[in-house]
């Protein structure tokens, strides 16, 4: 298994595939959130968010983080606490919590859904192509119409980014669209569920890390 916590200094080098692929997560988030006041706030489930920085670098400088609820999960403890800590420095609201705990749990969510956006980033890469198919079926449970998913995957050989824009497809969502980064490496989505919210019904386990 990675060291997790290693891996996130790949970040930090100036001419990372990594890093771009962070900047075009970015930009796709800022383009998600509402350009005025929700009045009903506007929740963000983070799957496996790591240290935070794709979500809260942006929310930092977001001029109505005050109305942002909702959760990002993250099951080592080191990473929930760096996420903490930026949480803390960003001045990020309390209602968005960050939680260390299991992110492939449905139950973890049940508390914080329908969401408006939902992250997936850094997962399907590191899971088997049937728990990607799992994932993406359970995902319409988090959504209600309108809801955006943004996904990564990286794209070496054989390139299974095809694979998952189609299961999106095929389970409720458009494709408002795919990002690479510029050698390739990396591809970013985002799809917008575009049917009624099911029933989150029994614990499901959604996936398990193999790599």
């Amino acid at each position: 298994m990675k060291d997790w916590v290693k891996w996130h200094t790949h970040y930090d080098a100036t001419d990372s595939s990594l890093k771009q692929r962070l900047a075009l997560v970015q930009d796709a988030i800022r383009q998600s959130l509402p350009e005025k006041p929700a009045t009903e706030g506007y929740t963000i489930l983070d799957i496996c968010a790591g240290d935070g920085r794709d979500l809260i670098e942006v929310l930092e400088t977001y001029k109505y983080k005050d109305s942002i609820r909702g959760c990002a999960i993250e099951l080592d403890s080191q990473l929930a606490n760096e996420a903490k800590d930026r949480a803390r420095i960003a001045r990020l609201p309390d209602n968005l919590k960050i939680i260390q705990g299991d992110a492939s749990s449905t139950n973890t969510y049940k508390d914080n859904i329908p969401a408006d956006l939902v992250l997936v980033c850094g997962v399907f890469g590191n899971i088997s192509d049937d728990d990607v198919i799992k994932t993406v079926q359970n995902l319409p449970k988090f959504c209600t119409q309108g809801t955006r998913v943004i996904w990564t995957r990286n794209r070496r050989a054989p390139d299974h980014t095809h694979m998952i824009r189609a299961l999106f497809r095929d389970n409720g969502f458009d494709e408002t669209g795919f990002l690479s980064t510029d050698d390739g490496a990396y591809g970013v989505g985002v799809h917008t569920f575009n049917t009624s919210t099911p029933d989150i019904g029994d614990d499901v386990t959604m996936f398990s890390f193999i790599r």
